[in-house]
């Protein structure tokens, strides 16, 4: 009995490590590419198989109707700043106001 009994866990060992190495096989072949290029994904011009135009709307022609509410002007100025990220790295990013993230900003409907 005491020889079944070591056969039987042998056995059981055998599947568990030939049956774990494929699950570990598998999990490690990803289905997901190691890099991806956007550019080379055979989208035509105009990005992502869209066939109208690409002129888009320039934002100088958008306009609102007319209001009597108040209008809050808020100036941002978009500059590329070198940032310190923290363990001295330092990596040129795009900031407003020199801050990434920009300042925040607030307004209450209704107000002037």
């Amino acid at each position: 009995m005491r020889k079944r009994s070591k056969m039987l866990l042998n056995i059981i060992m055998i599947v568990i490590a030939v049956g774990g190495g494929s699950v570990y096989a598998l999990a490690k072949s990803s289905v997901h590419p190691a890099s991806m290029n956007m550019g080379s994904m055979g989208h035509e011009p105009g990005g992502m198989g869209h066939t109208g135009s690409t002129d888009g709307i320039r934002v100088d022609t958008l306009r609102e109707s007319a209001s009597d509410a108040p209008v809050r002007t808020i100036e941002l100025t978009a500059e590329e700043k070198e940032l310190d990220i923290g363990d001295g790295k330092r990596i040129n990013a795009w900031t407003f106001n020199g801050t990434a993230p920009g300042p925040e900003i607030r307004v209450q409907e209704g107000t002037g």
